[in-house]
């Protein structure tokens, strides 16, 4: 994803992302940010008001669910 061509306003992706298995279902807070890859902290200040001290910007709050259907079709197509 280029950042460079980013404009102001509304801006909404979907992707699927595989959660660490330490991530149990439940509500999750969420946070995002652009990091660096040495500190993994975040590099980027966003001009919004939603963003912690540290720099992450507050996404609020998602249900992270269970295995589904496309998990065991992910788990497939990873060991072909």
């Amino acid at each position: 994803m280029d950042i460079r061509t980013w404009l102001p306003g509304d801006a909404w992706t979907e992707q699927r992302v595989r959660l660490p298995e330490a991530i149990k279902p439940g509500v999750v807070h969420l946070a995002a940010g652009l990091v660096a890859r040495d500190t993994k902290q975040p590099k980027v200040r966003f001009a919004v008001k939603e963003q912690f001290p540290e720099g992450w910007v507050d996404l609020g709050v998602i249900k992270v669910l269970g295995p589904g259907p496309l998990d065991k079709r992910a788990d497939e197509k990873d060991n072909k």
